[in-house]
């Protein structure tokens, strides 16, 4: 529970015993069977316990709704009706009193062959014992079947309405998660001691009597064993199959356990099996762990009926097969949100995200920004950033594009294809709203081009279990992550940088924190030419590449997420992504990892400079806008406070918590139910945030500098004289490109390009206030 809330009455009371279902059939034996049959699709349930559970669509003709040319909502969304207690209600109303079967069209292929579990209630009520836990089994399709398996329970109904109530259970599982991480834990603790006894050295021709320094070793690999044999058959009970898929994972850990029980001297050797590789015990059983509450359920339709079978579908193989050709044509056919022209009187916004983000922006435009301003909006849905150029050179552009990377805007500004925002009354305000340092990117020559949409952070995630058992401090400068790094290593653990994700090519987000950390630029003033061989830049590629010659960091990673997971990489630098899996996707570790400010390089005064990248998506007007004007109106208020806020929250509640829009408005931001001390430090972070300025032949400077990383990292290459090799070539493109836009004549600067930096932002934010 995170923010205020109101506890009016607290009761506390013993449970009632629930009835079996044998005593329930027996108080109700001289009723009547109903005579009727009742189909409620899905998509009619009354309420929901959380707002997150939402409908899908399902092209499937049986359906109680379905339409050839529409996707129709039609069928309640399994992965977002998976959390314990979740609840939907649905509304019956039963013409005359009698004995029901109570049925579902579902599929469940969460689980592999095994079942998930939900509560079924009757008017807040749980009919019988048996109904606290009805079991929903194993299908990969839509299933119609009854409550009760092989004798179907019957659910006594006096006429009138009644609320039939799902609610999702994970009791038949809780007990076996709780198990597995606290052998996990107990396994990661094994690990460490291992490691600090022999310092993390893998040697085969070296003997360890570990039962000597490690007494109870054997006792503890037994009582695991015995725990995984013990979880293994409650939970197979549950299921129709034997040995179910889902658990394998337990299987295979009770194996590798045998193993290394076995040659109980031989275990230092073997940390891969026990929990360090990628098929270790410990990530085994944290991926059953993983799924183990996570109990979705697609739901299409409830049935209630007398009859001792669910209703049929009433449709065969013809009359889907005929279906499905005739889908295939009317695909041919305009779609909404496709691309094209607009009215004259409506301005034509590509929105480069998904539909469902279009569908409640354009709702919130009609009903908000449509009804207070009468200006007529179309969303579009931006069939590529690519052909924005290609609209652009035929005359078919939008008014707006929204959501195109951060970089996108000063391609177009720089070849006339999108307007100045600086012009337009009110634009100071809407720039005051977010970090000065995500404008770079915007700036060109005296103008602004864009406006950012979203905004990305780059902080320090840390294991606090790990780093409380081995009582190491959390770095703040990157000569503390150096001084941690002995200790790390010693126990086969290591510190990730966003380098290692990357291939050959490193990007500015990268690299480019270490350059501006040490007070460095990319660029000469007249942006002529790239300074990257200076001696402020020199002294922070040369971090840059020590980190991982000298410091030995690992060099590729193509996963943090599952290195930190399973912490053979208990600390790195990394972004909203990783924040979204670890927070959805790791219930494993939940409350044992935290977050931290970026590393940076202390200055004189004793502060810290933490420069790090944030750009993400951005928007602008293009130049061939009819409607100016009009367009700015929109674009003030859709990156207004309330709005953005607004359009955050509704995206949540609408489709799941997992759907976070990290807005670039800082004020919007600060109101995201985060918890508070991570919005803390991500506001703190963004403090720092700084983007790479644009020129034209950017990108060779980019491609230098990694070139430049490879070659000293791999090649053992001089910096110096790698950073002026670099120099020459980038500088040659530069020049060449400056030619093509009239900034340079045969070699000659003919007019001055003016490289923006942060101190234009705020000269320029200064201006404004000044007058």
């Amino acid at each position: 529970l995170r923010g205020e809330a109101l506890l009016g009455t607290f009761t506390a009371s013993t449970p009632e015993a629930l009835p079996t279902y044998e005593a329930y059939s027996a108080a109700h034996q001289g009723a009547d069977r109903g005579g009727e049959t009742l189909i409620i699709g899905a998509e009619s349930f009354t309420s929901k316990s959380n707002p997150s559970t939402r409908l899908r669509s399902e092209r499937d003709p049986a359906a109680t709704v379905y339409d050839a040319r529409y996707l129709r909502l039609n069928a309640i969304d399994g992965w977002s009706f998976r959390h314990g207690n979740d609840t939907v209600f649905f509304t019956v109303d039963v013409a005359e009193s009698g004995l029901y079967h109570i049925g579902f069209n579902y599929r469940q292929n969460y689980l592999m062959q095994m079942p998930v579990f939900r509560e079924i209630t009757i008017n807040g009520e749980i009919p019988f014992a048996e109904a606290a836990m009805v079991p929903f089994h194993f299908t990969n399709r839509f299933e119609r079947t009854l409550l009760g398996d092989d004798e179907p329970f019957l659910f006594h109904l006096e006429a009138g309405t009644h609320e039939i109530g799902l609610r999702v259970v994970v009791e038949p599982y809780r007990n076996a998660y709780e198990n597995i991480l606290t052998m996990m834990d107990e396994i990661t603790e094994l690990s460490l001691e291992i490691k600090r006894l022999t310092g993390n050295t893998v040697d085969r021709y070296r003997t360890w009597r570990l039962v000597q320094f490690i007494p109870d070793i054997e006792d503890r690999l037994t009582r695991w064993i015995d725990a995984l044999d013990v979880i293994n058959s409650e939970l197979e009970q549950y299921s129709r199959h034997h040995e179910p898929g889902e658990l394998t994972n337990i299987r295979l850990a009770r194996r590798q356990l045998e193993t290394l029980r076995s040659d109980i001297n031989n275990i230092p050797n073997r940390m891969l099996m026990l929990a360090d590789g990628d098929a270790s015990t410990a990530q085994l059983l944290g991926s059953t762990a993983q799924v183990l509450l996570e109990n979705g359920l697609d739901l299409e339709a409830m049935f209630v009926t007398g009859e001792d079978r669910p209703p049929r579908s009433g449709t065969n193989v013809v009359f889907r097969t005929f279906e499905s050709v005739r889908r295939f044509f009317l695909s041919f056919t305009a779609h909404d949100y496709a691309a094209g022209r607009a009215d004259d009187d409506v301005i034509e916004i590509w929105a480069n995200y998904p539909r469902q983000y279009v569908e409640i922006m354009q709702q919130m435009i009609d009903n908000e920004f449509t009804d207070q301003t009468g200006i007529r909006v179309r969303l579009a849905l931006m069939p590529d950033e690519s052909k924005l150029i290609l609209a652009n050179a035929a005359d078919r552009a939008p008014d707006i594009a929204l959501g195109v990377n951060h970089w996108i805007p000063y391609e177009f500004a720089i070849r006339g294809a999108s307007l100045d925002l600086r012009q337009f009354s009110g634009y100071e305000d809407t720039v005051a709203q977010f970090a000065p340092g995500v404008m770079i990117p915007y700036a060109f020559e005296d103008g602004m081009f864009g406006l950012p949409l979203t905004q990305n952070f780059w902080v320090t995630f840390y294991r606090t279990d790990i780093f409380e058992a081995l009582d190491l401090p959390v770095p703040d400068t990157w000569d503390d992550v150096v001084e941690i790094l002995p200790e790390l290593q010693r126990l086969g653990m290591n510190y990730f940088h966003p380098i290692a994700f990357h291939g050959g090519f490193k990007p500015f987000v990268a690299t480019l924190p270490f350059l501006h950390q040490f007070g460095g630029s990319l660029y000469a003033e007249d942006g002529m030419s790239t300074v990257i061989n200076s001696e402020a830049n020199l002294e922070g590629i040369r971090l840059m590449t020590e980190l991982f010659t000298l410091y030995n960091l690992p060099k590729q990673v193509p996963n943090f997420y599952n290195h930190f997971r399973f912490g053979t990489l208990p600390i790195g630098i990394s972004d909203l992504a990783t924040y979204l899996q670890l927070t959805i996707a790791a219930p494993e570790i939940a409350g044992k990892w935290d977050i931290a400010l970026h590393p940076g390089v202390r200055q004189d005064d004793g502060s810290v400079r933490r420069y790090a990248a944030s750009g993400a998506q951005s928007s602008m007007i293009m130049s061939t806008t009819q409607r100016p004007d009009d367009a700015w109106a929109f674009l003030e208020w859709w990156m207004s406070t309330t709005v953005q806020t607004d359009f955050a929250l509704r995206l949540q509640t609408t489709y799941g918590t997992e759907f976070l829009w990290n807005t670039a408005n800082l004020e919007a931001f600060a109101q995201l139910p985060l918890p508070p001390e991570h919005i803390e430090v991500i506001l703190e972070q963004w403090n720092y945030a700084i983007e790479a300025s644009r020129i034209p032949g950017a990108y060779m400077v980019e491609r230098e500098i990694s070139n430049a990383w490879n070659r000293i990292v791999f090649e053992d290459a001089n910096p110096r004289i790698t950073l002026d090799r670099a120099v020459r070539i980038a500088n040659r493109e530069i020049l060449f490109r400056m030619e093509e836009f009239d900034y340079v004549l045969e070699g000659q600067v003919i007019r001055p390009y003016r490289v923006p930096t942060i101190e234009t932002i705020h000269a320029w934010l200064k201006e404004h206030n000044d007058d």
